[in-house]
């Protein structure tokens, strides 16, 4: 399994140096994604300048000088070079660092983010139990992540779904809600459930209706403190 796993974080990696290098990142609408952030991230869950955060997959970090645009210690962390490269190019007040989400420990203490933002990461894209074609045990590493929150933190994931279940061999998974939910309730109360457009999402059949992806908030367990 080490080998496989080795292998599995090298071809990613290079994948998206490879397209951060090329110049064909993602383009992002500015002033939509700042009006989505407002109102999705900082205004629904509470955050106030000198917050922390961390996003998880910040790619050429976009969403995370944003983020830091609203008076937040924003970090971004992503494990393409070339990423981090770009996004620290943008002279943003977000720090950017080139790591593994598996190696958060060598950067930062436990219980040190208020809000965890996981925007598009690939270990949500499939098996959501188990051992995933990422070669993680997904349930052991996002139990890992939240161990980076302070108690009653929040983590955010957002991520592309139809919540129809399709599980293609050459492409990336469309969920159903009840596997995020399985997932996550194991780390603390959910406390949000939309697609993006920012309609809830009820159950297996409702939402494979209305599509759209999905943003779930889970507050970790335990006392805020203050």
């Amino acid at each position: 399994m080490p080998n496989e796993i080795n292998h599995s974080r090298t071809r990613n990696s290079s994948f998206y140096d490879q397209k951060y290098g090329s110049g064909n990142g993602w383009k992002y609408d500015t002033d939509k994604v700042t009006r989505w952030l407002q109102e999705s991230i900082v205004s629904r869950f509470g955050l106030t300048p000198g917050d922390r955060v961390l996003e998880l997959g910040c790619g050429e970090g976009h969403h995370s000088a944003l983020l830091a645009s609203f008076g937040l210690d924003v970090y971004g962390v992503d494990f393409s070079e070339k990423g981090i490269e770009a996004a620290k190019e943008r002279g943003s007040g977000a720090t950017f660092i080139a790591a593994n989400a598996l190696d958060l420990g060598r950067f930062f203490d436990h219980g040190y983010f208020d809000l965890i933002f996981v925007r598009g990461m690939s270990w949500y894209h499939y098996e959501l139990s188990g051992i995933s074609r990422m070669g993680i045990d997904i349930e052991e590493e996002t139990g890992k992540l939240f161990e980076f929150l302070k108690p009653g933190g929040t983590f955010v994931l957002q991520i592309r779904t139809d919540f129809s279940g399709n599980k293609p061999t050459d492409n990336v998974f469309d969920c159903r809600l009840s596997e995020f939910k399985e997932l996550f309730s194991q780390f603390g109360e959910i406390i949000h459930t939309s697609n993006t457009a920012g309609a809830e999402l009820i159950d297996d059949e409702q939402a494979a209706k209305i599509k759209g992806g999905i943003v779930m908030a889970i507050r970790k367990h335990g006392q805020v403190l203050l």
